[in-house]
């Protein structure tokens, strides 16, 4: 789908670089902050997840089972009438259309972004958001971090390192990431470029052959810009320039970027490309299926349009996903009948039960 807001993740995070944050006084806050305290400071209790974790995030669509035209609440159908103006009452007010890439098809519905561990004995979820059916990936994970993050630390646990898709591929998330104290491992965003030879300083040359001319450094892409040096530049350079047949029509010439060393995106605290960095992201993985274990429960059948019962089913089956890992644990130490298993996972002694 279009972009019809190029530049909100750069506009999101400089907000909450500056302090203005949205408020926490939200209902889904609550069951945010019990999911935390109780099963995912749970797990960690028992060795399930780690304090230092490694996140690997990734949205969901889930489709809505009201109307996107609505419900017609006039009675023009009555009179014959079937395509009218008037007003109409719409089931669920927060979900919208969306684009599914892995099914290749627009949905109605929202969009659920899961924060999932996968450097743990299991592969649990540790942070639910829900966003309408457009929003972004890179969006969801901006609110996330500021979200998530101090909640992690509440419950003494760390996100050491992020790893994420193409997505999430922001320099503003780069930034913010490194402000919360979290490696990034985000796969770049590969846009089909050509290749712009450069000389021994680094300058890239024209197809001509002829040096650019410098043109500024744009700070929200972290990149030199370079111009034709037949159009721009002193009088003197470009009386030099021997170009009778220009590289483009436009009148405005040809336009190249060149990215600076210390781009963060580019020149990560773990090295792109590396060993350790390809090991890591084979890990991202772990987010899909953990997205594909909500259907275990229901949730993508579910006939659900108001928003608060969409949160409390998605919390409830992130909560028996970390129920199933605590009795796998529980099966593993020992095979006692279901009697035993129910008393210890419940912290009562036999001697007790039996009196």
């Amino acid at each position: 789908m279009p972009n019809r807001r190029p530049g909100v993740v750069d506009r999101l995070v400089r907000s909450f670089r500056k302090g203005r944050f949205f408020s926490t006084k939200r209902p889904e806050r609550l069951l945010q902050e019990l999911f935390t305290r109780v099963f995912v400071q749970g797990s960690r209790d028992r060795d399930i997840i780690p304090v230092s974790m490694i996140l690997a995030g990734d949205g969901s669509p889930f489709e809505s089972c009201s109307s996107p035209f609505g419900v017609p609440v006039c009675d023009c159908r009555s009179k014959g009438i079937y395509k009218c103006d008037c007003p109409r009452r719409y089931s669920d007010v927060y979900a919208n259309w969306g684009y599914d890439s892995s099914r290749n098809e627009y949905f109605w519905g929202r969009n659920l972004y899961t924060l999932s561990c996968v450097n743990g004995v299991s592969e649990l979820p540790v942070f639910l958001r829900f966003g309408q059916g457009s929003r972004h990936d890179s969006v969801l994970l901006a609110f996330s971090v500021v979200e998530a993050w101090p909640l992690f630390s509440e419950a003494g646990l760390k996100v050491s390192i992020f790893i994420g898709d193409s997505a999430h591929d922001a320099n503003a998330l780069y930034t913010l990431l490194d402000d919360y104290g979290s490696k990034p491992v985000i796969e770049l965003n590969k846009k089909p470029s050509s290749f712009i030879p450069l000389n021994e300083q680094g300058i890239p040359l024209c197809p001509k052959g002829f040096l650019m001319q410098y043109w500024g450094f744009d700070e929200k892409r972290c990149r030199f810009k370079w111009r034709c040096p037949k159009i721009t530049g002193k009088k003197r350079n470009r009386v030099k320039v021997d170009c009778d047949t220009p590289c483009t029509d436009s009148s405005y010439g040809f336009t190249c970027y060149t990215k600076p060393e210390w781009d963060r995106r580019i020149f990560t605290d773990i090295p792109r490309g590396s060993a350790l960095w390809k090991q890591l992201y084979k890990r991202r993985s772990v987010s899909e299926r953990v997205n594909k274990r909500y259907n275990d429960f229901g949730l993508d059948t579910a006939r659900i349009r108001d928003n608060c019962y969409w949160y409390h089913l998605a919390h409830l089956s992130a909560m028996n996903m970390h129920l199933d890992a605590w009795v796998k644990q529980e099966l593993e130490k020992a095979e006692p009948n279901k009697k035993e298993l129910l008393l210890r996972f419940l912290g009562i002694s036999t001697a007790v039960a039996c009196a």
